[in-house]
């Protein structure tokens, strides 16, 4: 059965469970050198994905798209292979330490551009724990999945500015005019422990 997904809110925990596995089994397939034929059913499109691979409680790996224009299941397909692969921050997965990593997965709905308005107070207008936060200024891009301002306990000031970091810009460049804000929300899925 083919199921038809048009926004984030539609998607259950049973898909984004098997989402995940997903994200689990296309890791495996690339460790063990063959091509994974069989991929969940879901027809949704225009929505992000991170893929974040945890080992010990440390990360181990996340990558994604804040906005993609394929299918979901590919978006997430690709989104593991960079986690595990091409993170530049983690040296590439070994088969060895597989079975010792814990796969997460981050839907994006579609990013909304803040206002001057809102940046000027944001902790009325940035929720933490709901909202993710991407910036952009010039060719420089950062993004925060909302779990991280609450996994460090940021209110919304703190997150712009580690967001700012993230982009490989000054904190607090959020509050210029030629920088633009975006929140974004998510659905988070997660292995079983």
């Amino acid at each position: 059965m083919l199921v038809v997904l048009d926004a984030l809110h539609e998607i259950t925990e049973k898909q984004g469970a098997l989402l995940v596995e997903f994200a689990r089994n296309v890791v495996y397939a690339k460790l063990e050198g063959f091509e994974l034929k069989q991929k969940p059913e879901l027809n949704a499109k225009g929505l992000g994905a991170f893929v974040t691979i945890s080992k010990n409680g440390e990360l181990r790996g996340c990558m994604g798209f804040v906005r993609s224009k394929l299918d979901l299941v590919e978006t997430v397909r690709l989104a593991s292979l960079a986690a595990a692969f091409e993170d530049p921050r983690f040296p590439p997965l070994t088969k060895d330490e597989f079975s010792q990593v814990k796969f997460e997965l981050t839907l994006l709905g579609e990013p909304r551009l803040l206002s001057e308005f809102e940046l000027k107070n944001p902790e009325r207008h940035i929720v933490i724990g709901r909202d993710g936060l991407l910036i952009e200024r010039g060719l420089n891009a950062g993004v925060l999945l909302p779990q991280v301002a609450v996994e460090y306990q940021l209110d919304a000031t703190r997150f712009l500015d580690l967001t700012c970091v993230k982009a490989g810009l000054p904190r607090g460049c959020w509050k210029s005019k030629d920088t633009k804000v975006y929140v974004f929300s998510a659905k988070i899925f997660e292995e079983p422990s």
